[in-house]
C-alpha cells in the first residue's frame, strides 16, 4: 500500500490542491492521498482562520473521493505543526505503507529551513510537483546540503536510506490559498477557485470578509 501526504495550512482548500492530489494519486499509483491540516503552522502566523475550520472545509471539499482522506492528528497536538512529527506518527500508525510525501518545486528549494529535514527525507519519499518540461533538475532544486545524500535511480533520484525523490509533471493553476482570500476580502468572486461545499462554508461562517 502506498500514501500520499499533503499537508499545508489549507487557508482555505481549493481546486489546485484537489486537483494536485489527484494527480499525485495517478502518477504515483497511491492507494489513499491523505490531507493534513496544520494546526499552527510555523512559518504563517497572520490571517490564518481557525484550525476547526480549515479542517472542515478539507473534509467538504474532499468528500465525494473515497481515495482521498482527511486526518486531524496536527490539530491534536500542541505547538507548532512540524512535517518530520507528522511522518513519525504516520510511519508507526501505517506500517510498511510507502509513504510519499507531496510538495511544490519552492518548498522544496526551501527544505533546509525545515523542522529535522534529515529526519524527513528517511521518513517519506518526496513528490514534487513541477510545471510540465521544467528545465530545473530536481538535484539542483534540492538545497545543497542534502546533494550528496542522492544518487540516480530508475524513477528519479533515490536516497542513501531507499526513499525517492521523484517529479510529477503538473500544470500550473494560477490559484493560491492567498488570492482567494484577497478576493473574498475585497468582495470579488471565489466561485470556482474553491468547491462549491467549500464556498458555502465560507459564506455561513463569514470568513475571510467580504461577499463571494
Amino acid at each position: 500500500m502506498s500514501c500520499g501526504i499533503l499537508g499545508g495550512t489549507f487557508n482555505p482548500v481549493h481546486v489546485a490542491h484537489l486537483r494536485l492530489a489527484e494527480t499525485a494519486r495517478e502518477a504515483l499509483g497511491l492507494s489513499r492521498v491523505l490531507f493534513v491540516p496544520a494546526a499552527q503552522p510555523p512559518l504563517k502566523h497572520e490571517g490564518v482562520a481557525p484550525a476547526g475550520d480549515r479542517l472542515e472545509m478539507v473534509r467538504l471539499a474532499t468528500a465525494s473521493n473515497a481515495a482521498f482522506e482527511v486526518l486531524d492528528l496536527e490539530l491534536q497536538r500542541r505547538g507548532p505543526s512540524y512535517t518530520v512529527d507528522t511522518l513519525t506518527r504516520l510511519r508507526e500508525e501505517r506500517g510498511d505503507a510507502r509513504l510519499w510525501f507531496l510538495l511544490g518545486s519552492d518548498a522544496l528549494r526551501d527544505l533546509h529551513l525545515w523542522h529535522r529535514p534529515d529526519d524527513l527525507l528517511r521518513l517519506a519519499s518526496l513528490a514534487v510537483a513541477c510545471r510540465p518540461g521544467s528545465q530545473a533538475p530536481l538535484l539542483e532544486l534540492l538545497p545543497e546540503a542534502f546533494r550528496g545524500q542522492y544518487c540516480a535511480g530508475p524513477h528519479g533520484l533515490e536516497h542513501e536510506s531507499g526513499t525517492e525523490l521523484r517529479a510529477i509533471p503538473f500544470p500550473a493553476l494560477e490559484i493560491s490559498a492567498s488570492g482567494i482570500r484577497s478576493r473574498r476580502s475585497s468582495g470579488r468572486s471565489i466561485r470556482y477557485l474553491v468547491p462549491d461545499a467549500v464556498l458555502d462554508y465560507i459564506e455561513k461562517h463569514g470568513l475571510y470578509g467580504g461577499d463571494a
